[in-house]
């Protein structure tokens, strides 16, 4: 699995760069042709209706007979010489807006250290997936994913050992977790696990097995032994009655905390609205 990708909409404060009103609305055939044939389109384009107006214009009104060819050679010759280089360049300004604007809405939702989406994306696609869980009557799973003694790793090891800890326990829950699943490191040494259609089971198995994956984990610490973790997790499931993200977070977070009182390295469930009940 990747960072969890699920759609990532363009923040309203992104915008690709405004261009002329019809490569706006041929915008989506330019860039499925690609510069080189969009250029060469928009060049014949120009070209034949140059040729066109010149002929129109000599039907209206007809220049002296010596000039007709002469004019429509011109017609054809000077924009077939100057609409290619200026295709290129709107053009290309058109693919490099949108490349931009990839990696704008990329870096928007996106941890900078880990390469997961970030607790302002979790949030935005959580409320969309309860919603749909409400509409279609589904469950709705959330895991809370904390490392334990994390802050001994950076007291002990540096803060880019800690870092690399980080690192490598996000692309150990993206091995895990399936393509319809969101990740975000929601603060810290903290992670959150989007789960749509999923109901405690499942959930509760999937947490297992992020645990146990991060659990064989050996971090290189230079000439010192391998980092060995482990991690807390809580789980929440609620069905189309949950009345909000953050209170499934709540119980998946009370869930968490129990899963540290209870010794650490294990998962907890809890259930809306039922008790949490250790797993591991």
């Amino acid at each position: 699995m990747n960072t969890g990708d699920s759609v990532v909409e363009t923040p309203a404060v992104l915008h690709p760069i405004r261009l002329p009103w019809p490569l706006r609305h041929a915008r989506p055939l330019v860039l499925r042709l690609g510069i080189r044939k969009s250029v060469l389109a928009l060049s014949t384009i120009v070209v034949l209706a140059s040729l066109g107006l010149v002929m129109a214009s000599n039907a209206v009104s007809p220049p002296p007979p010596r000039f007709v060819m002469f004019s429509m050679v011109l017609s054809v010759v000077i924009p077939a010489l100057l609409a290619p280089p200026v295709a290129w360049l709107v053009i290309r300004l058109m693919f490099e807006s949108e490349d931009a604007l990839r990696v704008a809405q990329r870096l928007a939702v996106t941890d900078p250290l880990t390469l997961v989406f970030n607790r302002r994306h979790f949030f935005h696609q959580g409320e969309r997936e309860l919603a749909r869980a409400a509409a279609e009557n589904s469950t709705l799973s959330v895991l809370l994913l904390d490392i334990d003694s994390f802050k001994n790793v950076n007291d002990l090891h540096g803060h880019a050992t800690g870092d690399e800890v980080l690192r490598q326990v996000a692309a150990a829950c993206r091995s895990v977790l399936r393509e319809r699943d969101l990740l975000a490191r929601f603060g810290g040494e903290e992670f959150a696990m989007l789960l749509p259609a999923t109901g405690v089971a499942e959930a509760g198995a999937i947490a297992e097995r992020v645990r146990a994956t991060v659990e064989a984990l050996a971090v290189p610490s230079g000439e010192r032994e391998p980092i060995r973790s482990t991690v807390s997790i809580g789980v929440a499931c609620s069905h189309a009655s949950a009345p909000s993200l953050d209170s499934l977070l709540a119980h998946a977070d009370r869930a968490m905390y129990a899963a540290k009182r209870g010794g650490r390295n294990r998962v907890v469930n809890d259930v809306v609205g039922m008790q949490p009940a250790a797993t591991g």
